[in-house]
């Protein structure tokens, strides 16, 4: 006879092998770093109508993870077809992708387009780079927060503060290798990077939705110290 469990709502069992979290994964970390780097550039490049974009592809993407988490045939489907960068956990739970983008319309909405360009390449490279670096040193180093190593944040730390300069000098902004206020807006831009990768899960939050916000929030407080015109 079948026991209680056998016949209740368990997840079903995923169709592709899914990496987790502990795991290098990196088709994921590739895409993760194109995607928001990718979404850099476009917001730059098409100030007049990239909200009006950003806003249909979230929606979109919001209700096809709706549907995905509703309908086992969809969600089969998406493990086929994009189980490559999937996590085992994503298998029953919304994507980074939908924190990711709902943050960055946010972002768009609150925050000069720059602001928003700067969060979307930072959480691009320095999220991956924190898992990299976690995973190949974190056992050497402090646990900071649950499965969150120093070396992670330090990974996170140093790949955000590559892409901030990498952005000013493609973009504009406050890059100068004379301007101590520059130098310090790109750690303390680098260090909220860091800190909200690291300490995200701590409040119950995805630090794919609090990055960005976290990184254009102190960027805006900070700008005028160092001489960033937003606008």
């Amino acid at each position: 006879m079948p026991s209680v469990r056998d016949t209740s709502t368990a997840k079903p069992p995923a169709k592709v092998a899914m990496p987790t979290k502990a795991d290098m994964h990196w088709k994921r970390k590739t895409f993760h770093a194109f995607f928001g780097v990718a979404l850099s550039f476009i917001a730059m490049q098409q100030y007049r109508w990239n909200h009006e974009v950003l806003t249909f592809f979230t929606v979109m993407f919001v209700i096809g993870e709706f549907a995905r988490l509703r309908l086992e045939w969809v969600n089969t489907m998406q493990q086929r077809v994009l189980g490559h960068v999937m996590r085992e956990h994503e298998i029953n739970s919304p994507s980074g992708t939908v924190y990711f983008l709902s943050s960055l319309l946010i972002c768009h909405s609150w925050f000069p387009v720059p602001v928003m360009a700067l969060s979307s390449a930072v959480m691009g490279i320095g999220d991956p780079a924190a898992s990299i670096f976690g995973i190949k040193f974190g056992k050497l180093t402090p646990i900071l927060f649950g499965k969150k190593s120093l070396a992670g944040a330090v990974g996170c730390f140093i790949a955000s503060f590559i892409t901030v300069v990498s952005f000013w000098s493609l973009f504009g902004g406050p890059l100068s290798p004379f301007q101590y206020s520059s130098l310090m807006l790109a750690v303390v831009i680098s260090a909220t990077s860091a800190a909200a990768e690291t300490f995200a899960q701590a409040f119950d939050l995805d630090d794919n939705f609090v990055l960005p916000l976290a990184v254009s929030s102190i960027t805006v407080i900070f700008s005028e110290f160092a001489g960033w015109n937003l606008q």
